[in-house]
């Protein structure tokens, strides 16, 4: 089979989980596969990432800007249906919720979640009505959606009124953030020198429930040694709701914003972490969770959405909403190092129900059976 990627809506180190199941996939499909050719479509952005040196890999490069999603919307309309035409493709996968509303060959779309119905305004009206617009009308012009969890399928039966058999779970895997030092407390560029203990999270848009997360903290602060390390940016939505207490934290030199971080920075500093709290109010999946797992490190986390799916008996879960429960169980988290220890051992046990070997292997699966009903319908 050629099978065509389409992976125009990628922007590096901006798109988050969405990148690391791309990256990851095709990794794995290449490790996997080595009977059927794939053809990466890529906007500008996304020509220099390390994709897989094989010969069953091929980069399709495109004009495409990867911020301008008019841009990417018309050339995934009106031009990459022609690619597929050209290429003689026997699948065409859409692998971020958008895909060609017409193409020559059979179509499968990866839906991660449906945050453009559920967070509402959270997410930007010009942006929410294009993904309500072409990611149903993807969705039911597929022969195929796949998703990444169980929770994220409910959603999607909800809002689009596919067939539940058109609607496959593939869980993501692990395997991505090997090589942290959980001994290196100076990791965090200088954050952690004075040997002062932290704990992580991960920053975002509105849903990520950072705002609790930093009134929490600054009630936390008197009874803990810690720091509080965010990775990635906290819009101004964020800050303002959480107010005095993001000032406090900030000034009592307790919380430091990292901004975008990746590769072995990441890895140390979630090695390095006594925990990982991830309080999100919504999630398709959760992949730091299994990240943090990965590493060694304790979790805590929400109780909403995909989380307790996905982190398993490896976390201590919290009432997303009420600032004392999460409050409590971070709490005794930080306090009780053999509580820690614990929540490690069960993390590293839930780990092994992940696997993108698998992701691939069933990802593969998918290809082949929307070949084969192309096949047989063409007869």
């Amino acid at each position: 089979m050629r099978i065509g990627l389409n992976l125009l809506y990628l922007i590096p180190g901006h798109v988050g989980g969405t990148e690391t199941y791309a990256r990851a996939l095709i990794d794995a499909l290449a490790g996997l596969d080595r009977d059927n050719e794939y053809l990466l479509y890529l906007n500008r952005a996304c020509r220099t990432l390390p994709w897989p040196d094989s010969p069953t890999v091929r980069v399709i490069p495109t004009p495409v800007p990867p911020r301008c999603r008019s841009l990417r919307y018309a050339w995934e309309q009106l031009i990459l249906p022609l690619q597929a035409t050209g290429h003689r493709l026997d699948v065409l996968h859409s692998l971020g919720y958008v895909g060609p509303l017409r193409a020559p060959c059979p179509t499968v779309v990866t839906v991660h979640d449906m945050n453009y119905f559920t967070l509402g305004d959270m997410i930007g009206f010009p942006r929410r009505q294009m993904l309500q617009f072409f990611g149903l009308r993807s969705m039911r012009r597929a022969a195929c959606v796949t998703t990444i969890s169980h929770f994220a399928q409910e959603e999607i039966l909800r809002h689009a009124g596919l067939a539940e058999e058109k609607v496959r779970v593939i869980h993501l895997g692990r395997g991505q953030m090997e090589g942290g030092d959980r001994t290196d407390r100076a990791g965090g560029g200088g954050t952690a020198a004075q040997g002062a203990p932290w704990l992580i999270a991960f920053a975002g848009g509105a849903h990520k429930n950072i705002d609790r997360l930093l009134r929490v903290f600054d009630r936390l602060r008197d009874r803990v040694p810690h720091r509080l390390l965010l990775i990635g940016s906290l819009p101004a939505e964020v800050r303002a709701a959480a107010g005095e207490s993001l000032a406090a934290l900030t000034a009592a030199g307790r919380l430091t914003e990292l901004g975008f971080v990746e590769g072995d920075r990441l890895r140390t500093l979630l090695a390095g972490a006594d925990l990982m709290v991830f309080p999100s109010l919504y999630e398709g999946f959760g992949l730091p969770v299994l990240e943090a797992q990965e590493l060694g490190t304790a979790v805590a986390c929400s109780t909403a959405a995909s989380l307790p799916e996905v982190a398993g008996e490896g976390a201590a879960f919290f009432d997303p909403e009420s600032e004392e429960e999460m409050e409590d169980v971070i709490g005794q988290c930080l306090l009780r190092p053999e509580h820690r220890q614990r929540l490690v051992e069960l993390g590293r046990i839930n780990l092994e129900r992940f696997s993108w070997r698998q992701a691939a292997g069933e990802m593969l699966e998918v290809y082949r059976e929307v070949a084969v009903s192309r096949s047989k319908r063409s007869r």
